[in-house]
């Protein structure tokens, strides 16, 4: 999610109608903006940190260097390392999310503490995927491919799903934001979700559609919404930002997402 700053930086308040004070954001209350997310997969996880630019300042985000980033669980303490002075913290070799267990994010910078947490649900597999080329009877993007997907949601629990989509390993978000597609099965909770449509895709024969499914927490589906939603205001017209939604304390904006990654392939094959 490294868009994660430029939504932040792009919420400005317009009024076209009487002056206002506005906190102009200038040195003296720049924010710690936190962008960390970990998963159950033995492999390098990245922390960035970087610090609110001056409301006059349009060179963009400017990397919080020389923190001290730690995530703590069951398994005990993981120290991440900075690159080169860049705000990215990368995590230790023998570092991995622990599936059914919660995750505390503790970041110290420049004499202030910050803390985080986040559990981590256990996976939730995708059986199949199916696609289907939709044709001139269709009514809507004809010519384009639609996509199922089969899995068994798991009962008695209440389970939130992100889903984030590939086409031949370029994410289709990511020049907007990575969030993808958000679902829960508060209507379903316990099915089996047998073929149903994923969504349309512009896709040719031999491409590669590749879905990720990770499983993540209320908490972390209410801030990716709330992310979501204010990255859409900015018209003239449009009422305040709200508070921009974060699970960090101490002031920081930001998020520290902590989830379990699934993932299935599809060649389409006409």
């Amino acid at each position: 999610m490294r868009l994660l700053a430029s939504i932040l930086a792009a919420l400005v308040l317009f009024s076209c109608t009487e002056p206002i004070d506005i906190n102009l954001n200038n040195d003296e209350n720049l924010r710690l903006v936190v962008d960390a997310e970990i998963d159950n997969l033995l492999e390098s996880d990245t922390i960035f940190l970087s610090v609110t630019s001056n409301f006059f300042d349009q060179s963009g985000p400017v990397p919080a260097s020389g923190a001290t980033v730690k995530i703590t669980n069951d398994d005990g303490d993981f120290l991440f390392q900075e690159i080169n002075g860049s705000g990215r913290y990368i995590s230790p070799a023998n570092f991995k999310g622990a599936e059914g267990q919660n995750h505390v994010l503790n970041i110290s910078y420049e004499g202030k503490s910050y803390t985080g947490s986040c559990f981590l649900n256990p996976p939730i597999k995708i059986d199949t995927l199916t696609s289907r080329r939709l044709g001139p009877d269709d009514f809507f993007n004809p010519d384009e491919v639609e996509i199922g997907i089969s899995l068994q949601d798991p009962p008695g629990v209440r389970n939130y799903y992100w889903f984030i989509d590939f086409v031949n390993g370029k994410n289709e978000y990511e020049d907007l934001f990575e969030y993808g597609a958000l679902f829960n099965d508060e209507i379903i909770n316990g099915s089996y979700l047998d073929n149903i449509e994923y969504g349309t895709f512009d896709l040719k024969e031999g491409d590669t559609l590749r879905i990720e499914l990770r499983t993540i927490t209320k908490k972390v589906e209410e801030i990716l919404i709330g992310l979501a939603s204010e990255s859409f205001r900015g018209g003239i017209f449009d009422s305040p930002p709200s508070n921009v939604p974060s699970n960090i304390n101490n002031g920081a904006l930001g998020i520290f997402v902590a989830y379990s990654r699934e993932t299935k392939s599809i060649i389409i094959d006409k």
